[in-house]
């Protein structure tokens, strides 16, 4: 844990290093090439820019999350054991960077609202799940869930009852229902 600790420190400041001594120009030409190669990336910086002026597009998250379904379904809308944990993988990155950094700007509705399409969406994807993956995306959405709970206003706590209460009618599948039940 030290070495990669240290590895991943030394990578950042080797990040910080070459983007503070590239041309800006450079910069842009070498974004506008990401950016245009990469959807993701694209979607990304576009919601970025749009945050900074305090607009939050759900499109967006959306967008990214049906990208990930179809990266990793086949033709026939079936995620194989091979793929699930990687489809998981990116589902939690996802949460963990994308949908917190809503948390942390203080979008709590907003980010409830991305978190609950990821839960709705894992109890209804057709996947091998053999090893567990569902769970365990199933059990970071609910601690992210109550540090919302933690953190929200109360508008934004009334809005996430009201959700929490009217799934619980059986339209999602039991042992996730079991999540909705412990909050």
């Amino acid at each position: 844990p030290m070495e990669s600790q240290q590895s991943s420190t030394n990578h950042f400041e080797e990040i910080e290093e070459l983007v503070e001594k590239a041309d800006i120009n450079y910069v842009r030409s070498f974004l506008k090439t990401i950016l245009k190669e990469d959807d993701r990336w694209f979607l990304r910086f576009q919601n970025v820019l749009k945050m900074e002026n305090d607009e939050v597009d759900l499109t967006y998250y959306s967008l990214i999350i049906e990208e990930i379904v179809a990266q990793f379904s086949g033709y026939d809308d079936f995620i194989d054991y091979n793929d699930a944990s990687e489809f998981a993988s990116e589902l939690e990155d996802f949460l963990a960077d994308d949908v917190t950094d809503l948390l942390n700007r203080g979008y709590y509705q907003e980010a409830f609202e991305v978190a609950s399409q990821i839960f709705v969406l894992i109890g209804n994807v057709d996947i091998d799940d053999s090893d567990g993956e569902v769970g365990m995306l199933a059990e970071d959405i609910y601690q992210f869930w109550q540090r919302l709970l933690r953190e929200a206003n109360l508008e934004a706590k009334q809005m996430m009852f009201t959700w929490f209460v009217s799934n619980l009618d059986g339209t999602i599948v039991d042992y996730l229902e079991e999540y909705i039940e412990r909050i």
